[in-house]
């Protein structure tokens, strides 16, 4: 979409299925690159899966503030995303994971954001 839109830019999902908001922050040194410009960080997945590992709700928000925190202190604009509002419709058998709609869902929505956050201008990186 971006692409199209006539931006030049490298797009890589980090995410890793079953991560906690704990191993989302554990990882977060080497799973974002420097040179990062934006990172749309995932606000469900990481909840969703503390629950499994009865981790509390304390802790998965201590997890994403202190994620988003060291985000921004890399000068990395932080876009929150969250996919607890997608319609059944859009999910894969599971009821959990976004079928190929659901992932064009989420990204309309979230390109005037990232378009935004670009600096509304093409870039070249």
């Amino acid at each position: 979409m971006l692409r199209a839109k006539g931006y030049d830019v490298h797009v890589k999902n980090a995410g890793v299925s079953g991560d906690t908001t704990s191993a989302m922050l554990k990882r977060l040194g080497f799973a974002i690159p420097s040179g990062t410009t934006i990172v749309i960080l995932d606000t469900s997945g990481g909840y969703y899966n503390n629950t499994k590992t009865n981790t509390s709700r304390e802790r998965g928000t201590s997890d994403m503030r202190q994620i988003e925190t060291q985000l921004k202190s890399r000068g990395i604009t932080v876009i929150p995303e969250s996919t607890a509002d997608i319609a059944m419709t859009y999910r894969q058998s599971d009821h959990k994971h976004l079928t190929v709609e659901g992932h064009k869902l989420v990204a309309t929505r979230l390109l005037p954001l990232v378009i935004s956050a670009l600096g509304g201008s093409h870039s070249s990186g």
